[in-house]
C-alpha cells in the first residue's frame, strides 16, 4: 500500500474506505484489517488511481454509503463512479465536467 489519498468512515463507524496511490480502493474494519479490495483485474493500477473500469485519471476522493453496500469515487477525469461493493462493479457514472476534489 502506498500513499492514501482519501479516507471515509461509514456512518456506524464500523468500516473505513480508503483510496491510495497503489491503485486500489480498500474496505477496512476498525481493527485495521482489510476486508475487501477493488483493483483493476486484481493487479492494481499502473499509475496513481487510474482506471477503475471507467476512470481515466487519478482519484482524489471516495465516499462509502451508510450501509457499506456502495462506494463513490471521483478525481481528475471529472467523473463520479458509483460502485457495488459486493460485486466490485460500476453501477453508474455522473459527469461533473471538471476535477472532483471531494464527495
Amino acid at each position: 500500500m502506498k500513499d492514501v489519498l482519501s479516507v471515509e468512515f461509514s456512518t456506524d463507524n464500523r468500516q473505513i474506505m480508503s483510496a491510495s496511490r497503489d491503485g486500489t480502493i480498500k474496505l477496512w474494519n476498525t481493527l485495521g484489517e482489510c476486508k475487501y479490495t477493488i483493483s483493476d483485474q486484481g493487479e492494481g493500477h499502473k499509475d496513481w488511481m487510474n482506471t477503475l473500469a471507467g476512470h481515466s485519471g487519478y482519484l482524489n476522493t471516495v465516499a462509502l454509503s451508510p450501509d457499506g453496500s456502495m462506494c463513490a469515487s471521483g478525481g481528475k477525469d471529472g467523473t463520479v463512479l458509483l460502485w457495488d461493493m459486493a460485486e466490485g462493479t460500476t453501477l453508474c457514472s455522473l459527469e461533473a465536467g471538471s476535477i472532483i476534489h471531494s464527495l
